[in-house]
């Protein structure tokens, strides 16, 4: 549930962000982080958080972009 949270909010993100078509060298260096909290109505405790990371997301992008796969 957790990878399905972190991949939802990473594409999410990248769609609100600005970023240019062309692909440059240093996208493929690219990490972003993020922390999956759970809610308090789920039962478990704040120890339970998930760190999810996201590498090189505008190449992904752009492998399911050429590949016609939708981030849905």
């Amino acid at each position: 549930m957790n990878m399905m949270i972190g991949i939802r909010k990473a594409i999410v993100e990248l769609y609100h962000s600005e970023f240019d078509k062309e692909l440059l060298e240093e996208h493929f260096l690219e990490k972003k982080m993020y922390e999956l909290s759970p809610t308090k109505y789920s039962g478990y405790h704040e120890r339970d958080s998930c760190k999810f990371r996201d590498y090189s997301p505008r190449i992904f992008e752009r492998i399911r972009q050429l590949h016609g796969i939708q981030n849905e």
